[in-house]
């Protein structure tokens, strides 16, 4: 809901995905997320974020979140520029 991109159920438990425009936009997404220190994965143009039912929404949940809307946020700034 943050960013308007599709987001996807992963075949592998504990993981939700989020399809990204482009592997270009996945790819540095993926940097700037692993940056921020929060787990991600890739497979072509959809990044993988961990979900479990242990996650806390004011703790691990609110990491997640903030970290896509932040850095889809400076992906969108970035194109801008480019």
């Amino acid at each position: 809901m943050v960013t308007g991109l599709n987001v996807i159920h992963s075949e592998m438990p504990g993981w939700i995905g989020m399809v990204c425009d482009s592997e270009e936009m996945a790819l540095w997404l993926l940097r700037a997320i692993v940056v921020e220190n929060v787990s991600v994965r890739r497979e072509g143009s959809i990044l993988f974020f961990p979900a479990g039912p242990d996650f806390r929404l004011e703790k691990e949940t609110k990491n997640i979140i903030t970290v896509i809307a932040k850095t889809t946020h400076y992906w969108q700034e970035h194109v801008k520029l480019a």
